[in-house]
């Protein structure tokens, strides 16, 4: 007689690198939903991994002591949330994300996405790099039904936040020509406001008159001088 010999199925492993086909973000407080960090999660060619948690570490700005800049922090994994959002978030602690568990076959490869909301108060002209860091991510093999973590921590992109910028230029339809006299209500120029990044309030808006080809006093040519919006106001 010959004895049976079982031989355990060899266990996977699970590594995680940076996301290179994701960039470095460049942000503007109060955005929401913003892709900040993107990681590959790598199963060896021994066999598949069903994972079922990741753990995600944020980083404060590493200018100052801030704190995090982030809020409402949600992991994303074939465009479908993995666990629940993790709303208050603050800097150093390690959040672990739970759910159905996503399929990686063997020798696979699959993108772990983190998203957030930037803090309205978030200082300006400031940078959070690493923005988070995939600290670990388990589950069980697809053929050996072992438990599997990562083997690695991985380090994702940098997030610089950017102040608004306000420009004015003049509109394309602003009048040109000379002006009789007598007239009301007449329109001067035009010109374009544009916000971009950011919300941007306007408290004042300064001007000047340029008389061409004679000298005069401005008192005796323009009374009632006004400006108007798009809007009336």
């Amino acid at each position: 007689e010959y004895p049976l010999l079982t031989l355990a199925a060899p266990i996977g492993s699970l590594t995680a690198t940076r996301n290179t086909a994701f960039s470095d973000q460049y942000v503007y407080p109060s955005f929401t939903n913003v892709e900040i960090g993107s990681y590959a999660l790598t199963a060896s060619s021994t066999e598949g991994v069903n994972v079922s948690n990741v753990s995600i570490q944020t980083n404060g700005i590493s200018s100052g002591t801030f704190g995090s800049p982030f809020q409402n922090l949600k992991l994303m994994v074939n465009g479908v949330q993995l666990g629940v959002t993790q709303t208050v978030v603050a800097s150093g602690t390690i959040y672990t994300y739970t759910g159905t568990p996503f399929a990686i076959p063997a020798g696979g490869t699959v993108a772990v996405n983190v998203y957030a909301d930037i803090s309205s108060s978030t200082p300006m002209s400031t940078a959070d790099s690493p923005a988070t860091t995939l600290v670990n991510a388990s589950g069980v093999g697809s053929v050996s039904l072992g438990a599997i973590s990562l083997a690695n921590p991985a380090s994702g992109q940098s997030v610089f936040f950017q102040q608004g910028q306000f420009t004015v230029t003049q509109d394309a339809n602003t009048p040109t020509g000379n002006i009789a006299k007598g007239q009301s209500q007449v329109t001067l120029a035009k010109f374009d406001m544009y916000a971009s990044g950011e919300a941007v309030k306007v408290k004042f808006v300064g001007f000047q008159l340029v008389f061409a080809g004679a000298t005069t006093t401005i008192s005796n040519m323009v009374k009632n001088v006004s400006f108007s919006d798009d809007a009336g106001g």
